[in-house]
């Protein structure tokens, strides 16, 4: 059942993440739970898809890049506060548009999230809402509620490589959680099989880098919350210099 409860304060949602139980797929898989919204964040005016994320003025020059992902990358918005946005780290170094939700799946249609509406699939965001607009790099941190990605991450590098974009930063899926899915599916086999899938696509498409987010956080249960898949305000501090020096690196 759809969590309807209308949106709280960020901590007080990172208390009380509850499990989504979205649509059986053909092969009865049930998708993992996530909870999200949509923080979109550039230099273009409100009225166009990306909202101003005036904290931080990056340099002139700056490359712009674009995030895209769900409510594990949302983290770096709903935990942020006041003295502590972690979505500055990389607004402050680049030209960036972020653009995280609720229940978002990479291709398929998404589950309806915890804010009562159902968002754009990553696919159909970089491909109408953010179109020409992606920049050099793309960064993806979405696939938690598919029950399968290899087909997908074929058709958003496609697009990405349509639209010219340089670099395509995946980060991999946690496994280091004793979460179970509905159903009765262990999360890490779940995205373990997603980083499978991830690394033979990395062996196709040359353009995408992935980002083993998934080794890096192994061994810090401080950064997440109870489900060991969202993030606390650490974490979220965490993942955004995750990202940034994956960004820097190239």
């Amino acid at each position: 059942m759809t969590d309807r409860a209308a949106p709280r304060h960020p901590s007080q949602r990172l208390r009380s993440f509850r499990p989504y139980r979205g649509p059986e797929s053909s092969n009865a898989v049930w998708q993992v739970a996530v909870v999200a919204v949509l923080i979109v964040c550039s230099v273009i005016a409100s009225a166009s898809p990306a909202l101003v994320h005036a904290a931080v003025t990056p340099p002139t020059d700056a490359p712009p890049v674009t995030l895209i992902g769900d409510s594990t990358m949302a983290g770096m918005a709903w935990t942020s506060t006041t003295g502590d946005d972690p979505r500055d780290v990389v607004g402050s170094a680049y030209k960036l548009i972020f653009d995280a939700e609720s229940c978002r799946r990479l291709v398929a249609p998404s589950c309806r999230g915890r804010f009562g509406y159902v968002p754009m699939s990553v696919l159909p965001v970089m491909s109408s809402k953010l179109k020409g607009r992606l920049g050099e790099a793309v960064v993806i941190m979405a696939g938690y509620d598919d029950a399968s990605i290899t087909d997908a991450v074929d058709k958003v590098m496609t697009e990405a490589e349509l639209q010219g974009v340089i670099r395509v930063l995946w980060l991999t899926y946690r496994t280091n959680t004793d979460y179970v899915l509905p159903g009765g599916i262990a999360a890490r086999t779940l995205y373990g099989s997603h980083n499978a899938e991830l690394a033979a696509a990395a062996q196709r498409h040359p353009s995408l880098q992935i980002l083993d987010w998934d080794k890096y956080s192994a061994n810090q249960p401080e950064w997440f919350a109870w489900d060991g898949v969202h993030l606390t305000l650490t974490g979220a501090d965490a993942l955004a210099t995750f990202i940034r020096n994956g960004l820097d690196a190239q």
